[in-house]
């Protein structure tokens, strides 16, 4: 049985299109790498691999910029704040941040999906108004200041969009309108030296939709969707909704066929069930049946939790003719055993004398050795 990049691959060269050739967009990194990998196996020569991007790192080459995180950019949007509010209207830092993060965030989102900003603060505005409305024509003085902050926004933004590109740092967000932006410029294709292929991406915003669309309406680029045709025909089933949807609105399809590869929902499977007594005897049978996996098999055999807590615990009890694994699974920090000594430290501190003297600023530099 092929995999969706392996079938993606023959239909490409079926078609006479170079695999070496052109410029690949997968849905994240991790991807990219079993690309790679076979991409490494059709050929019997040594070459330099494509160009292989992630849809955030294709966006960020195509806009020509950096993107940072909502963390980096918090102290550069607090600077573009500063520009726009003055003297008691001012928030400190410590203020700012309680809720610059969730403007970031809309910021982002507005500008994923390429919304008139003038048109969304102008809304959003008069929204926020509507809710504090009241017959009392004198507000008190927090529903004017909130009232204020919501018709602001608009130079919040404008102001931080300016120092963005003045430092040639940018959010998520705004990459993608620059990026749009550029496709949308007449030099854009005819600059284009080699298609770009895009794989296995689904719930698409505006930009990348606009994007993708653009190259394949000029020839530059291809698409294909990773979903099992049985999926794809049921107008109920949510893994199909979006690419229904760009199958009835993109005038792409209206002259082209959808390329879908997947058939194996409804073929044929082996399945063994097990009964564990709990979390630990579940542990317990997944070890003994990887030990019963041939070599040649375990490079594809996944293991899939229902409870992410149970990751550390498997970790553990990997058999020996496990050497290598790839974990993708995500573990919240609190459940480390390291992080129980550290609460256990911060508890204990308010009990220790050290804090507890009225000056322990004084104590640590009684302790400190005096220059010779």
């Amino acid at each position: 049985m092929n995999s969706f990049l392996e079938n993606t691959l023959s239909d490409l060269e079926k078609r006479q299109i170079d695999t070496t050739a052109v410029t690949y967009v997968v849905p994240s990194r991790r991807v990219g790498i079993f690309l790679s990998r076979y991409l490494a196996q059709r050929l019997e020569t040594p070459i330099f691999l494509p160009k292989i991007y992630s849809v955030e790192e294709y966006i960020e080459q195509l806009a020509e910029v950096e993107i940072l995180n909502d963390l980096d950019l918090l102290p550069l949007f607090y600077k573009a704040y500063k520009s726009v509010e003055k003297g008691k209207d001012l928030d400190t830092f410590d203020e700012f941040i309680g809720w610059a993060t969730t403007i970031l965030k809309d910021f982002n989102e507005m500008d994923r999906y390429l919304v008139d900003p003038q048109q969304f603060f102008n809304y959003l505005g008069s929204v926020k108004e509507m809710d504090h409305w009241a017959l009392n024509q004198n507000p008190t003085l927090m529903v004017s200041k909130y009232l204020r902050f919501w018709k602001k926004l608009h130079l919040y933004y404008d102001a931080f969009q300016k120092l963005c590109l003045e430092n040639e740092t940018v959010y998520q967000g705004m990459a993608y309108r620059l990026a749009f932006a550029k496709a949308e410029q007449v030099s854009f294709i005819s600059d284009l030296k080699e298609k770009t292929v895009f794989l296995g991406l689904n719930a698409l915003n505006t930009a990348e939709a606009k994007i993708i669309q653009k190259l394949l309406e000029e020839e530059k680029g291809e698409v294909y969707w990773d979903i099992d045709t049985y999926l794809m025909d049921l107008p109920y089933h949510e893994s199909g909704k979006f690419i229904r949807k760009f199958k009835k609105e993109w005038k792409y399809y209206e002259r082209k066929d959808l390329k879908l590869y997947g058939t194996q929902y409804q073929a044929s499977k082996n399945i063994d069930i097990h009964g564990a007594a709990g979390n630990l005897s579940m542990i317990q049978v997944a070890t003994q049946l990887m030990e019963q996996i041939p070599q040649e098999e375990l490079q594809e055999t996944a293991v899939i939790l229902a409870d992410e807590r149970l990751l550390l615990p498997l970790l553990d009890a990997i058999p020996k003719n496990i050497q290598h694994f790839n974990v993708i699974s995500g573990l919240s920090l609190h459940q480390f055993p390291l992080s129980a000594f550290i609460y256990d430290i911060i508890n204990l501190l308010p009990d220790c004398p050290f804090f507890t003297s009225p000056s322990p600023l004084s104590r640590t530099r009684s302790r400190l050795p005096s220059p010779a």
